[in-house]
C-alpha cells in the first residue's frame, strides 16, 4: 500500500570499492554479462535503500554484510523487479546457527517436539 512512498526515497550509489569487493567475494555475481552486473548494482542499491537490516545476537551489520545480502537477494528478481519483495521490509541476520524449538504432528497423530539447528541462512515463512 505504501510502496509508492518507499520508492520516492533517494537511492544512494554504492561506492566503487565496496561494489568491487563484493564482486570479488562472490564471483557468480561478477561473471554475469556487464549489463546484468550494472542492473544488479542498481537494484542492490535500491534494495538497500528500502530494506532494514537487523543483527541478531549482537551481530553488527556492516556495509559489507548488507551489500552481500542485497546483491544476492536481487539476483533472482534481476529481470522481474523489486516489487516481488514488497511484502517485507526487515531482514534479521544471524551470525551463526540458530536453535529453534519445533513441534510436529505426523499422519498418525503422534507429536514430536525437539530442537532443530538451523544454519545461518534465510528462513522461509518464518520457519
Amino acid at each position: 500500500m505504501w510502496g509508492w512512498l518507499r520508492r520516492r526515497r533517494s537511492v544512494p550509489e554504492i561506492p566503487d570499492p565496496l561494489w568491487c569487493a563484493t564482486l570479488a567475494r562472490y564471483p557468480f555475481l561478477a561473471e554475469r554479462p556487464a549489463d546484468e552486473v550494472q542492473r544488479l548494482r542498481a537494484l542492490a542499491a535500491e534494495f538497500l535503500a528500502h530494506k532494514e537490516f537487523h543483527g541478531a545476537g549482537g551481530l553488527a551489520i556492516t556495509d559489507e554484510i548488507a551489500l552481500a545480502i542485497a546483491a544476492q537477494a536481487v539476483l533472482p528478481v534481476l529481470h522481474l523487479g523489486l516489487s516481488w519483495y514488497d511484502d517485507f521490509v526487515g531482514i534479521v541476520v544471524h551470525a551463526d546457527e540458530v536453535l529453534a524449538r519445533r513441534s510436529t504432528v505426523d499422519d498418525t497423530g503422534s507429536c514430536t517436539t525437539g530442537t532443530r539447528c538451523w544454519p545461518a541462512r534465510p528462513w522461509n515463512a518464518g520457519r
